[in-house]
Formats: C-alpha cells, structure tokens, sequence
C-alpha cells in the first residue's frame, strides 16, 4: 500500500530545496511543506519512506517507488493499490511493465456510463462481515477494463451529510454577502463585480462553487443571490451510495474491496504520525535535518507498530499508546537500609 501526505514547517529558513507551496494535506496553504510517501506492508508496518520537494504531483512518485521497490527488495510482482490522482494512464503502463498489477479507485465523473449500467444491475452482497451494508457488481467497460462497482449505505449517509453541509455554507455565504450590499458601505452597483469575485472565491474555500452559481440582479431584494446548479446537485445525490474500483487482477470483487480498503493502514499510519508521534510541523529547513526528522518518526510508528501486532499475537487488546500510557505509571527507586548490630 502506497500513499502520499505533506508535513508543514513553521518560520523561515535560507535552505528551501525541500520547502515549497503545494497541496496541503494538512490544510495549511499558506506555510510551505514537504510531501513524502509510505509503502506499508499489509499488517501496517512501513516498507520505505520517500520524501520530495512540497510541490511534487503524486503521479510523479510512483516511477521511483516501483523502481525503488524492484532494486532494493527485489520486488517483481505485486499490487499496487491507490487512487486515480496516482495512478494515471503513463503509471498504470509502468506498473505493467513492472510486472505489477493494480487496484484504483475511480473518480465517478469519469465513469459515468459505467456507473449508469451498475444502477440497473443485480448486486451481490459483501461476503467479509462486518460490511454487510454494502453490496456490489461488476461492469466490463468498452476498453474492456474491469469495473466493481459498490453500493455502500454507509458512504450515502455521508455524502450526504456533506452534500448539505456544502449547501449550508452556500447559504450563509449568500446572506454575508446580502448584507454587505444591505450596509452599502463597500458593496453597490459600481462595485458589485468585486463582490461576485469575492463571493465566488469564498465558495470555493468551502467547496461549494460547483452547487451555485451567483446572480446579481439589483431589482430584486437583496441584489446579490446564489442559485443552486441542479444538476451538479443532482448529480451529487445520485453517486452519494456509490464508490468505485478498476482493476486488472483476477480476483473476486470481494477480495478486490478489501484490498483497496487496506489503504486504510497508510492513512491510520500518517494519523500517528503526525499525532502523538508528531512529524509536524517541522521546525528544520536544511533538508538532511528534514529527512532525519521524519526518519525518525518513521522508525518510532515502525517501533509502536510492532509493538502493538506483538500485543495483539498475545491476545492483549490495548494499543500501544494506552500501554506507554500505562507504563508511565511504573517507577524504578532504590531502597537502602541500614543495619546496626549490638
């Protein structure tokens, strides 16, 4: 399992060939970061660490980790699991070459022929417990890919309660920006193109922009207003209960799920990593500091890792943060006594 995230530094320092601006993870746009990548074996335990320059693309890392992962391992057949944004077409080839296959999640409005034929097709029902809300079919596309298309109760729950979040903050956005006009101060008929911008820009910071479009209309009250875009909404609605993978192994689409849902293990691995274990922010800037860093922390998870699959072997069900947290209660002192003989 592969996956990639950034670390954020605080202050400023002369050596930047690592710090850039990029996509935060972190949601931090305005510091510059560091990204760097895990290969994680299944069980969770960190393989190798990569780390590039802030601003680096994700498809642009995974040449070097297949690389990587044939000269120092000897690696010559695996799957390779992750999203669309890394697995393009160039890396997809790559993979097989490799002689690797490969399990993606497809981003929906990409496929929507494919998600169209699931809707009118027979589901089969998870067959892993503990997923039983979930269900799924398989689609052969027209470059002959092979599609599992699965139905999750659980992810329309939540789509849609993000879906109306999203809706929400519309809303309040458009009555922020009603009463700007309303005060007159800044806002009116010269500068309304400045509120249209600013307006929009808001919306996008809320991930909102593609739900509404906005309307100025000075005859009716309020001047400034948002129309929700029903098809985008519509569309949002009807793929709330669906995801989707594409792969080209053979194996069931039950088995197919539950590897991609192993990406699982890399995300749990950077929650750790960034807290307690805390890889962020970085307070260095000369870049063999940066990388003893987050080595460092990447040895301690690796550490705290196996110490928990240890715990687990035994039957123990703490983690390994609730037994260091436990063991900070035991106390070494030293007794001494002295003996007086009449």
């Amino acid at each position: 399992m592969k996956d990639l995230t950034s670390t954020y530094t605080e202050g400023e320092g002369a050596d930047r060939s690592l710090w850039a601006h990029g996509y935060s993870r972190d949601r931090r746009p305005e510091r510059r970061q560091v990204n760097w990548s895990l290969v994680v074996t299944p069980e969770g335990l960190p393989i190798t660490l990569e780390i590039y320059r802030g601003n680096t693309k994700d498809e642009t890392t995974v040449a070097g980790t297949v690389e990587r992962l044939r000269s120092l391992f000897g690696v010559t057949g695996a799957v390779f699991v992750g999203d669309r944004g890394m697995l393009t077409t160039k890396n997809l080839e790559r993979l097989h070459a490799a002689g690797y296959h490969y399990v993606v999640a497809e981003t929906l409005s990409h496929e929507k022929e494919i998600l169209e034929e699931a809707l009118s097709r027979g589901r089969r029902t998870r067959a892993k417990k503990g997923h039983l809300s979930e269900n799924w079919c398989e689609i052969i596309g027209k470059d002959s890919r092979r599609h599992i298309a699965v139905f999750s109760m659980a992810k329309e729950k939540e789509e849609l309660g993000t879906l109306a979040d999203r809706l929400r903050k519309g809303n309040g956005l458009e009555l922020w920006a009603q009463e700007g006009v309303e005060r007159g101060s800044r806002w009116w008929e010269g500068t309304h193109h400045e509120l249209v911008r600013s307006l929009t820009k808001r919306l996008m910071a809320v991930g909102a922009d593609d739900l509404f479009e906005v309307v100025w209309d000075p005859s009716r009250k309020g001047s400034i207003f948002l129309e929700v875009n029903e098809e985008p909404r519509r569309w949002e609605e009807e793929r709330a209960d669906w995801w989707m993978l594409t792969t080209d192994t053979k194996l069931s689409g039950d088995a197919v799920i539950d590897l991609y849902r192993g990406q699982a293990v890399v995300e749990h691995a950077f929650r750790e990593l960034k807290s307690p274990l805390r890889s962020r922010p970085v307070y260095h800037w000369k870049e063999e500091r940066v990388r003893a860093h987050l080595f460092l922390c990447v040895l301690s998870y690796w550490l705290t890792r196996s110490m928990e699959l240890e715990l687990r072997s035994k039957g123990g069900k703490l983690t390994t943060a609730a037994t260091l947290d436990r063991l900070k209660g035991v106390h070494l002192g030293e007794l001494v006594t002295r003996h007086e003989w009449a």
